[in-house]
């Protein structure tokens, strides 16, 4: 839908020998600053946990389809790294990119539940994942012990 309104290109890979007329999807509409600025021209609406694109622009248009309009008048280019994730995205996203392996003297690790808060003196971490003596958790600053009230 979003690029039906697009101009054609002539488009051929052998010198004009043969080709084809194909939309323009390298053609990018901006909005102008002015009605960037304006402020009237918008409505507020405040993303909430599991809203995407498609949803946003059904609630605004009654139309899913329209998703474009909410990215365009944002400047998002890319919805995959730009909108904002839903919690369980986000935590996975954090998990994976900021995972830290602490590895105990013993095999003590039983004693530790997947997504347990352990804290210290210094700051908390959450378990992850477990094997052996080793337990990964994120957060992780300073000495850890057992927290037993955050225990799940």
């Amino acid at each position: 839908m979003y690029f039906e309104n697009f101009p054609g290109l002539y488009y051929t890979l052998d010198n004009n020998k043969t080709g084809q007329l194909v939309q323009d999807i390298f053609l990018r509409i901006n909005l102008s600053e002015e009605i960037k600025n304006n402020n009237v021209l918008y409505e507020t609406y405040n993303i909430r946990d599991g809203d995407t694109p498609e949803i946003v622009a059904d609630i605004f248009y009654n139309n899913p389809g329209l998703y474009w309009i909410v990215l365009m008048s944002n400047d998002i280019l890319d919805p995959t790294f730009q909108w904002p994730l839903d919690w369980h995205r986000l935590e996975k996203y954090i998990d994976k990119k900021y995972p830290c392996n602490l590895y105990l003297q013993s095999n003590v690790a039983y004693n530790f539940n997947l997504g347990e808060i352990i804290s210290g003196a210094s700051g908390s971490a959450r378990v992850i994942d477990k094997e052996g003596n080793r337990i990964s958790v994120v957060q992780i600053e300073g000495f850890f012990l057992r927290n037993r009230d955050h225990h799940r």
